[in-house]
């Protein structure tokens, strides 16, 4: 038997069991944090199923029990025009699929509002590499606003799963920084001056990423890494270790630094759910409606890279990389 997921209709990642980490769906709506779970009963929306048997037996082809379904790994901030990367996995009756049931890549084609195929032959790679959960990723850019179905391609037939993308100048999904934007020059905690967030690592022992401000990691126009994420309330199920996972790309890619910021002011001492006040600054001051997210950011300030929800080794690497190719 198979970790289950319990499955919930929001488009975002929902904690089910709240303890400090309370922001989702309608708190997200009203302009507050959407996150993932912190502990492994965390959640994901599924989709339309494929490969049941319908006989009964629940097994089907390939160790797959019942039917198959896509786990959404995001949320509706995608904004028409702008490249969307989409993160899902894969889930039959038991639960999410472990890594040995998931083919290493997917071929996926995309439906616009209008039902039209818009994109076609795209590979979703299979990411499995520093995170308890394996997850696919793409990339398309949509034109317009609406849903769009996202169609894969399984040997157990075809699943379907949606994204909702919005208008361009959407509010919230405007207010976001993100590729193309200028990098704020964000006086981010350190360990000389906290700021007042308390702690401003929640990794144990502290990282190091927290020596210098976003602002003067700017300043020393060198390519950078910002990384927004709580470590101690991030360590499985989707989020995951992301913090030690980028801790343990750094060194190998030359020339590109990094700093680590706190989602929370003060966890310890917040209510359950947080309110607006309980968040650190650089939460507002990015815009951000969910964690983690990995900025990269070029010599020049300009934001080249933004990766949400789940991300892994393998894309942490080749995110650093580019800044420096």
């Amino acid at each position: 038997m198979r970790d289950r997921l319990v499955v919930s209709p929001s488009r975002l990642i929902v904690p089910t069991a709240l303890s400090r980490r309370g922001f989702l769906a309608g708190v997200a709506a009203a302009g507050l944090l959407a996150a993932c779970g912190d502990d492994d009963s965390g959640t994901a929306a599924t989709d339309t199923t494929a490969g049941s048997t319908g006989d009964g037996s629940g097994e089907a082809a390939g160790g797959i029990v019942g039917g198959l379904s896509a786990l959404r790994y995001y949320g509706p901030y995608y904004r028409a025009g702008q490249p969307a990367r989409v993160p899902f996995g894969l889930a039959d009756d038991e639960g999410p699929l472990t890594v040995e049931l998931m083919p290493e890549a997917l071929t996926v084609s995309v439906r616009d509002p209008n039902t039209d195929e818009v994109a076609t032959g795209i590979t979703a790679e299979l990411y499995t590499e520093g995170l308890p959960r394996p997850y696919y990723a793409f990339e398309f850019t949509p034109e317009t606003a609406g849903f769009y179905d996202i169609v894969l391609d399984t040997e157990a037939g075809e699943v379907i799963t949606q994204v909702q993308v919005v208008e361009a100048d959407d509010p919230t999904a405007s207010a976001m920084i993100g590729p193309g934007d200028q990098m704020p020059a964000l006086e981010t905690p350190t360990v000389d001056d906290p700021r007042g967030v308390t702690p401003i690592c929640t990794r144990e022992p502290d990282c190091d990423l927290h020596g210098r401000t976003v602002a003067d990691a700017l300043a020393a126009g060198e390519p950078f890494a910002l990384l927004v994420a709580t470590p101690a309330f991030c360590q499985t199920v989707v989020c995951g270790p992301v913090l030690d996972v980028l801790l343990d790309v750094l060194p190998g890619v030359a020339g590109v630094s990094a700093v680590h910021a706190e989602v929370y002011a003060d966890p310890e001492s917040m209510p359950s759910p947080p309110t607006e006040d309980d968040f650190a600054p650089v939460v507002g001051d990015l815009g951000l409606a969910f964690e983690p997210v990995l900025y990269t950011v070029g010599a020049d300030g300009i934001v080249r890279e933004r990766l949400d929800y789940i991300f892994g080794e393998a894309e942490i690497r080749r995110a650093l990389e580019a800044l420096v190719a």
